[in-house]
């Protein structure tokens, strides 16, 4: 029992630790992907075509996404862009979307504070969405949003950590059927992304099930499903507030240390069961003697009740021992003394007893001569009194 809880403890602790050190690894894979957006969209007017640099900032952006396509988006992910003007108008949108209008207080922001302003968007699909303030000669020209999916970060991490997660939201516009299929009615919440669907899809409503949300934001919760066992815990990872009903649920299977821990327990109770077996087997032998006397010394003291003194000394002989007596030795020596008392009291006794009758046996026969001779003579019997003596004479 102490060896698991010590490996419980232990193991508890362990996931503690790799769970902190997997939400650091994903925070920083998170920003890593923030930065390499703000760079892109910082390298995007540098690649403007020699036969735009002289239109307007819009034109020379549009004519980028129109000539560089495969490299923005096959190699640097991206699935949406759009360009704001200061005052906040949409100039031109490549890959446009109706989710645009959800950015508009980002572009406000980053052209009020002339700052990158970060989001995740996981209404229907996770995307990083990074609005930038574009500078042409020192002034500032508008705002180019860019978007990509956040699949590359989700595959990074599950490499790195050998961990699954999922993504789940709160919000979410009913027309996806694909993100219906995956909706969470204990939790009110969809996922929006998840790593190996078909094996943690069913982990997850299983969890829900058992569990409230509001338990995994707490600590780690354990599940066992698929002949396994697997550790969730929800985080919230988001540069901004307004993404606050998007979280990461981090999948850690631990079937592997529940094994091991069990396994463990076995062999302890097992090892702990032969070492109690042989402990009370030595026990055992060392007191076998000492109860066998103890035994032979309770069953000779009702002997004594009964006069058998001689069964009492086979029973208790004495034992010649050099050293130390314990206190069987001593009772034993005392009881033997006890009997050798007992038979001699026993044996005068028994010697008066016989005088007693011998003496009444000698009474006995006096008594019938007196009686034999008062029967067959004439006998005077003399009576004296204080003023006369009187004379019985019988013929």
């Amino acid at each position: 029992g102490l060896g698991y809880l010590q490996l419980k403890e232990q193991f508890v602790l362990q996931q503690e630790q790799l769970r902190q050190q997997q939400i650091h690894q994903l925070q920083a894979l998170i920003d890593t992907s923030f930065s390499e957006l703000e760079l892109i969209a910082s390298m995007i007017p540098t690649m403007v075509p020699a036969d735009f640099q002289t239109g307007s900032m819009s034109k020379q952006l549009l004519s980028v996404f129109k000539e560089q396509t495969a490299i923005l988006e096959f190699d640097w992910g991206l699935d949406g862009a759009s360009f704001y003007a200061p005052d906040n108008r949409l100039l031109f949108s490549w890959r446009p979307s109706e989710r645009l209008e959800r950015f508009q207080t980002m572009i406000q922001e980053a052209n009020d504070k002339e700052q990158p302003v970060y989001q995740l968007d996981c209404l229907d699909q996770c995307r990083q969405v990074v609005a930038v303030p574009i500078l042409r000669h020192g002034a500032k020209t508008g705002v180019l949003l860019l978007s990509r999916l956040i699949a590359d970060v989700i595959i990074s991490f599950k490499d790195i950590t050998n961990a699954d997660i999922a993504i789940i939201s709160q919000t979410l516009s009913g027309a996806n059927s694909r993100l219906e299929l995956r909706f969470l009615p204990q939790w009110q919440r969809h996922v929006v992304a998840l790593t190996q669907p078909d094996i943690n899809m069913p982990l997850l409503l299983g969890a829900a099930a058992k569990h409230r949300f509001e338990e995994l934001l707490v600590a780690a919760q354990e599940i066992q499903a698929n002949d396994g066992f697997f550790a969730l815990q929800s985080l919230q990872i988001s540069p901004d507030e307004a993404n606050s009903a998007t979280h990461f649920i981090i999948i850690n299977d631990i079937t592997q240390a529940v094994m091991h821990i069990n396994q463990a327990t076995q062999k302890s109770l097992g090892f702990g069961l032969i070492g109690f077996l042989i402990s009370e087997t030595l026990l055992l032998l060392l007191l076998w003697r000492p109860l066998d006397r103890l035994l032979r010394l309770s069953q000779s003291l009702p002997l004594l009740a009964h006069n058998a003194y001689s069964k009492v000394r086979e029973q208790l002989q004495p034992v010649v021992r050099f050293g130390h007596k314990d206190e069987i030795d001593i009772a034993s020596e005392i009881t033997l003394d006890l009997t050798n008392t007992l038979e001699s009291l026993h044996q005068e006794v028994q010697e008066q007893t016989k005088r007693l009758i011998l003496r009444g046996e000698e009474l006995a026969h006096e008594r019938d001569f007196v009686t034999g001779l008062l029967n067959s003579a004439q006998v005077i019997i003399p009576v004296s009194y204080t003023h006369l003596r009187a004379h019985e004479t019988r013929y």
